[in-house]
């Protein structure tokens, strides 16, 4: 069984530029790491065979630690951390590709040690599933229950106001199938009185997991999220764009309220 996984931080590098390597060994044991000049990759039995040449001073021996990989890639909205969850909706479009697969979070304002706020859920064969928890711990969810098919657009809505108690869910397809009901909508009295602060991001394509990083990551596109704070139009909190600052990992907030956030798809550094 191997134990040890790495990667470099560039994929190529001229000489005197810096370059790391990050390695992690599950079974934390000490290692030898060497640098050599690759030859010959191919180890087709018909060609030359590998080689490859040590380089002089770029050999050690290192202390393996655990650096466990967490896959799977989302935004982060850090502004939403002070949002009050009274009224709230929110919309974008999604593109999935597996889903029939349960717990894939499209957006989520959690807090999971108090599990309060809110997750807009792609559950399996529940379909598209709103997912709140109360400030007094009590928790609740609406479920569409109509199909999704795989790399379909869906336009989708979700909304929850706590002066009413109504929760809602629309799901449209911008390409209706023949027989097929994958649009439709539910609205529905639910038994939470006001959603708890959770005093975490906006997260996009994922959730904040109960130790540290991400779960639930969401498999597909995903695009135009806007979130209301409000049940007036006024009440926009941000709509991001991400096709704007396609160069870096900035996701560029174009409500003009100047709520950036950040994509992460790689592991995070030591």
């Amino acid at each position: 069984m191997k134990t040890l996984m790495g990667y470099s931080d560039k994929l190529s590098v001229r000489a005197g530029d810096p370059i790391a390597f990050k390695v992690g060994d599950s079974l934390q044991s000490p290692y030898a790491a060497q640098i050599v000049r690759l030859i010959n990759g191919d180890t087709n039995p018909a060609g030359p065979g590998y080689r490859e040449v040590e380089i002089d001073g770029a050999s050690w021996q290192l202390q393996g630690r655990h650096q466990p990989v967490r896959s799977g890639s989302c935004v982060i909205i850090p502004g939403a951390t002070s949002l009050p969850l009274g009224c709230v909706r929110l919309e974008l479009m999604i593109w999935p590709t597996t889903p029939d697969k349960p717990d894939q979070v499209l957006a989520s304002l959690w807090d999971p040690p108090r599990r309060q706020g809110m997750q807009l859920v792609l559950d399996g064969a529940e379909g598209l599933t709103l997912r709140l928890g109360g400030r007094s711990g009590q928790e609740t969810r609406l479920a569409l229950g109509a199909p999704v098919l795989a790399r379909h657009w869906y336009r989708i809505e979700a909304a929850f106001d706590p002066a009413t108690g109504m929760a809602t869910l629309r799901q449209t397809a911008f390409r209706p199938e023949f027989a097929v009901q994958d649009s439709g909508s539910v609205e529905r009295s639910v038994d939470i009185a006001a959603m708890g602060n959770p005093g975490a991001p906006l997260v996009l394509a994922a959730r904040p997991a109960v130790q540290t990083g991400f779960d639930g990551h969401f498999n597909g596109k995903l695009e135009a999220p806007c979130l209301w704070s409000g049940p007036r139009a006024d009440n926009l909190f941000g709509a991001w764009d991400f096709s704007a600052e396609m160069s870096g990992a900035q996701i560029t907030d174009v409500s003009g309220n100047a709520r950036h956030g950040a994509s992460g798809n790689c592991p995070p550094g030591p």
